[in-house]
């Protein structure tokens, strides 16, 4: 009898010892799918970027819009060269985080009334605190800036490549014509470059010389008139832009060779920096002229 009872009381050690390790193992797991469901809840409610690299956000997205007139003559060597730069300055230099760049040329195939962008990228994070100030994961810096310096070689400066180089694709030659009021209308006419508080800038790289059956512009007698005359006409209203009231305009003007004389007989550049500088100011927008000579960069004017 003692034996049997022995054996009975170790029976039920054992049973207990099985009972005890399988209940700390159900809590180890149930903490430990506690843990991955909360992991899984903050990754679900982490605000991630859109496919261009756009964040969402409450505020207006600020915006960069850039309009290249692909008419002919296009760039010189050190035109493009400059060009480049110059863009890419904007991005290192003055686009803020998930701010909106987008460039626009007037190539066949890229305007139209509603043209579409042939590059659209939001500028990724300098610092960690910009991404969690919108509730994104941070980051190292290390990783932020290999991460911009990518967006940089892998999506702008290809479509910089394209964008300004000295002659067009086969086949995607703009017409004859240069309307550059037009194109500029159409700009206007873009959600980004409506006001909604945000900041809006502009940038056009053109010689800004308007050549369409309403209006030669240096080239024919007349067809440069003061803005104020231009305004009373009735193709001003056909192409007057809706307002750009507080946007920051630059314009990279291509200076062509011979204005005042020639083919441009009846311009100076002053006269065509001077009816811009009225449109822009009757728009409502700030606007500064850089001027980019053949072979030659040149200062701003403001």
């Amino acid at each position: 009898m003692a034996r049997r009872s022995s054996k009975r009381r170790g029976a039920r050690r054992i049973q207990k010892r099985n009972y005890f390790a399988l209940a700390a193992m159900a809590l180890l797991s149930t903490s430990a799918l506690a843990s991955m469901g909360y992991v899984a809840y903050q990754d679900i409610n982490t605000i991630k970027p859109d496919v261009v690299g756009c964040y969402p956000t409450q505020k207006p997205q600020d915006q960069t819009v850039v309009l290249v007139d692909s008419s002919e003559p296009r760039f010189d060597a050190v035109q493009s060269r400059d060009l480049k730069n110059a863009i890419k300055a904007v991005y290192d230099r003055d686009l803020g985080f998930n701010e909106s760049l987008k460039i626009f040329t007037t190539e066949k195939t890229d305007i139209g009334s509603v043209p579409a962008p042939v590059l659209e990228i939001c500028a990724s994070a300098k610092t960690s605190i910009e991404l969690e100030n919108i509730g994104a994961s941070g980051a190292s810096q290390a990783y932020l800036d290999r991460q911009r310096k990518e967006v940089f070689d892998t999506k702008i400066a290809p479509a910089l490549e394209r964008v300004f180089a000295r002659k067009a694709r086969a086949g995607q030659q703009q017409d004859h014509e240069s309307p550059i009021l037009e194109q500029l209308q159409n700009m206007a006419r873009l959600r980004e470059m409506q006001d909604q508080g945000q900041s809006r800038k502009l940038i056009v790289v053109s010689d800004m010389i308007q050549h369409t059956v309403e209006m030669q512009a240096c080239s024919t007698q007349g067809h440069l008139p003061s803005f104020s005359k231009f305004q009373t006409q009735a193709y001003f209203k056909q192409v007057k832009p809706r307002s750009l009231d507080g946007a920051e305009v630059t314009v990279y003007l291509l200076v062509r060779p011979g204005l005042g004389n020639g083919a441009y007989s009846y311009c100076t550049e002053d006269e065509l920096v001077q009816f811009w500088q009225d449109y822009f100011d009757a728009a409502g927008a700030s606007v500064t002229f850089i001027r980019l000579r053949d072979g030659a960069y040149v200062a701003s004017d403001t």
